[in-house]
């Protein structure tokens, strides 16, 4: 999540697209080095995963719809 934009985090998001372009889209890979390489430290998202506003979690229905 990201509460607002600056050059700081754009930057970061503008080599982490490079990266992707230049190496393939590995993105899991490239951005924790790029988050150090700015000084950025995400925070964590206190939200309950399983029980929040946001969205609903249901299990697996085991039916064929295609």
């Amino acid at each position: 999540m990201i509460e607002n934009h600056n050059t700081l985090l754009n930057d970061c998001w503008n080599d982490w697209w490079d990266q992707n372009l230049r190496f393939g889209m590995m993105d899991q890979l490239s951005l924790p080095p790029l988050l150090h390489k700015h000084g950025i430290s995400p925070l964590l998202l206190e939200v309950n995963l399983w029980k929040n506003p946001y969205f609903e979690y249901t299990g697996h229905t085991g039916v064929c719809t295609g």
